[in-house]
Order: C-alpha cells, then sequence, then structure tokens
C-alpha cells in the first residue's frame, strides 16, 4: 500500500516545456502487415462507471509495452484485413454462423464489435484521466458495447490477420457494481484535523484497488493524492495531517474516485501484454484548511 501528493500545475508545466522543445514526434508508426504478432505487444483496457455500456481502449506497439507519455514508442497501426474485435462473454472466432449470416450479425451485434482507429499527435496538449494503462499520444483504438447484466461476463480481445498469426484469446472480467458509501458528496473535511474515511460496499476477493483524490484548490492550485491497495477491504483512511502539503491551497473541491481492478490474461501469440478492468465510481467532496 503506497500513496503520494503532488502538484500537478508543476508537472504539466513541466510537461508543455518538454512538448515545446521537442518540434518533431519521435515516435514510429509501422504497419501491421510488417510486425508479426510474435512482436506486437498488446495493452487493452475495459472500463464502467456503472452506466449502461462499457468502454475499452487498446494500443498495439512493437517488442515492448507503450513508454511514458514523454518517451517515444513504436506504434502497431493496423492495415489490410488485420482488424481487432471487443467482444462480452465470448470470442467472436466462437460465433457458428448458420445460413442466414445477416441474421446472425444482427443478433450478436450487442456482443460483438469492431474497434475503431484514432491517432493523438504527441504534440497536442492532451491527457485521459482514465487512460490507465495507455500511452495518452500516439495510435489507439477504441470501443464500447453494452454493459452485461452477467456480473461474471468476459471480454475478450480479438486480433484476427491474414497473413499472420491470429491472437484471440485475450479476456478480462470486470469487477461487480458497487457504491461509495463515504464520503458522500459535498461532504466538508478539515485537512489539519480530519481523519478522511472512504469507504464502498460490495467488496470482491479478486480485485485491487486503486484510490485517486484530485483537489481544484481556490487560488487555482490542482494536487493529487492517490493510494493502491492489494485487496479490497471497502474501507481506506487517509489520517489528518497527511495531506499538509496543500494547506496552502485554502478550500478545494476533491475528487474522490475509488477503482477496482481486476488482471486478465493476454494471447501467448504477442510477445507480452497487459490487460487490466476497472469498474469505477466517484463523488466529489470538499477540503479545507
Amino acid at each position: 500500500m503506497f500513496y503520494f501528493l503532488r502538484n500537478k500545475l508543476i508537472s504539466i508545466s513541466l510537461v508543455v516545456l518538454f512538448l515545446s522543445a521537442c518540434s518533431g514526434d519521435n515516435d514510429i508508426v509501422v504497419d501491421s502487415d510488417t510486425v508479426s504478432t510474435g512482436r506486437i505487444y498488446a495493452t487493452f483496457q475495459v472500463i464502467s462507471e456503472g452506466g449502461d455500456r462499457v468502454f475499452s481502449e487498446a494500443q498495439l506497439t512493437r517488442n515492448a509495452p507503450p513508454r511514458d507519455s514523454n518517451d517515444s514508442t513504436t506504434f502497431v497501426r493496423l492495415v489490410g484485413n488485420d482488424v481487432l474485435w471487443f467482444s462480452a462473454g465470448s470470442s467472436v472466432d466462437d460465433i457458428d454462423f448458420s445460413d442466414n449470416i445477416f441474421g446472425d450479425l444482427d443478433t450478436y451485434e450487442d456482443q460483438h464489435t469492431t474497434f475503431s482507429p484514432s491517432t493523438t499527435p504527441r504534440g497536442s496538449y492532451f491527457f485521459l484521466w482514465y487512460r490507465l494503462i495507455l500511452n495518452d499520444f500516439g495510435t489507439w483504438y477504441s470501443a464500447s458495447l453494452p454493459q452485461s447484466e452477467n456480473e461474471n461476463t468476459p471480454y475478450f480481445f480479438s486480433l484476427f490477420r491474414d497473413n499472420a498469426t491470429t491472437a484471440d484469446s485475450s479476456s478480462v472480467t470486470i469487477s461487480p457494481a458497487f457504491s461509495i458509501v463515504a464520503p458522500q458528496d459535498n461532504t466538508a473535511f478539515s485537512r489539519s484535523s480530519d481523519d478522511i474515511i472512504i469507504e464502498w460496499d460490495n467488496t470482491d476477493p479478486q480485485a485491487s484497488i486503486e484510490i485517486e483524490v484530485n483537489f481544484t484548490c481556490s487560488f487555482s492550485d490542482t494536487f493529487s493524492f492517490s493510494a493502491v491497495i492489494d485487496t479490497d477491504p471497502g474501507i481506506y483512511t487517509i489520517p489528518a495531517g497527511d495531506l499538509d502539503m496543500i494547506d496552502g491551497g485554502g478550500d478545494c473541491s476533491a475528487t474522490l474516485s475509488v477503482r477496482k481492478v481486476h488482471l486478465g490474461q493476454f494471447d501467448s501469440a504477442f510477445v507480452g501484454g497487459t490487460v487490466n478492468s476497472y469498474q469505477i465510481r466517484k463523488v466529489v467532496f470538499r477540503s479545507e484548511n
């Protein structure tokens, strides 16, 4: 278990300066038809925020995982008949089509979809707080499906290729839905004298917990606190005084995110991979000196 606190304004300023200094894009983008499956590192994440859909993002990189946002990475861009699918319940490879193929496709559209490509230039000022294991920049893919009513539904990532090895068995489950019990929205805490007790329900023996609190303060300063717990205890306490570093910030609005994390499996045809899911809940409270 650990936590850290940082002033995001300083970090963001350094990033902006770095991006300004780098007029070129050091990333390399290679077409998938030049890279064997055994040289692709697959990064897949699935996110649920309690709504009626789940969202997924994917990045394919050559030989190694995507590096930190300020480092160059070799991204793999899918071309030709190389297609990445996102599926709920089973891999798209398991579909047994009848003679009525178009009717079957319509039946399965809530369970299977293809990823759509996008590219974010490294020179743009772009951050996604929920892009948790992907590089913020470069080539990436997104997809969404209806939220499954079955809490144990596995989500599959299937890369189908014409002239190279298919990799169709990467998968992950999502932690069951939960609620943040405390703090309640708009509750006020003193950073110097109050413990901030964070509680949530429906503990999950398969999950680890990530806690993040983003503070926006009266002098326009922003700060962040985070913690990682290897199990799901249903409670975490930020002791009074542990946030003294932001005492100069005055009154702050604090957005608390509790993320339940499941680790999945990547297909062995890849050189490596990371497959995670995140069940996320948020509340907003007030933090005072």
